[in-house]
């Protein structure tokens, strides 16, 4: 396992509950999901996951060199800044039964982290992709035990932070934060 993979599954995640919005549930992020970045050697997109699901700064050394000039800080809350969620994806998945019980959380972070080798640090901080949403999808257990088992970018609504065509893609709209 990978110094990446194991602060991911060490990472306490938490988000809304949908059937409470104003209560928060756990979450852990899904081992394949972790295992499949690692061995496709997607640094990018596991020290993504680390910050925007968890609001955690890449475990790197020498984090935060780029931005030493940019006073905006990189707080986050991650899973907990969800700005809607969805229930069921209008698109096959997994099955018809999973895929209308899975959840989206929708986040809409002002900044994300990209490789940028460098003597000093591997990893800066740059603006979330321009019109995206970052979709989170999450399956919710009869015991109430959450599970990331993705997570994408992906086109926005012009003004808004809700996903492109939300209403064809996911079946219902289950909290909105505006």
């Amino acid at each position: 396992m990978t110094d990446q993979q194991q602060m991911a599954s060490d990472l306490e995640l938490t988000l809304r509950n949908p059937a409470k919005p104003f209560e928060w549930l756990r979450a852990n992020i899904d081992l394949e999901l972790l295992s499949s970045l690692a061995a496709a050697r997607r640094r990018t997109d596991l020290l993504q996951l680390l910050y925007l699901l968890g609001g955690v700064l890449p475990d790197v050394n020498n984090i935060g060199y780029h931005e030493r000039d940019n006073a905006v800080a990189s707080i986050y809350a991650g899973l907990r800044s969800a700005r809607t969620i969805f229930r069921g994806i209008k698109r096959p998945c997994i099955n018809d039964k999973f895929d209308a019980q899975v959840y989206i959380y929708i986040l809409a972070p002002a900044f994300t982290y990209q490789y940028a080798p460098s003597m000093v640090c591997a990893f800066k901080r740059v603006d979330a992709p321009a019109k995206a949403v970052y979709a989170v999808y999450v399956e919710i257990d009869a015991s109430g035990e959450a599970t990331v088992l993705n997570a994408e970018w992906v086109k926005a609504d012009e003004g808004s932070t809700l996903p492109a065509n939300h209403a064809d893609r996911y079946k219902e709209m289950i909290w909105n934060a505006e």
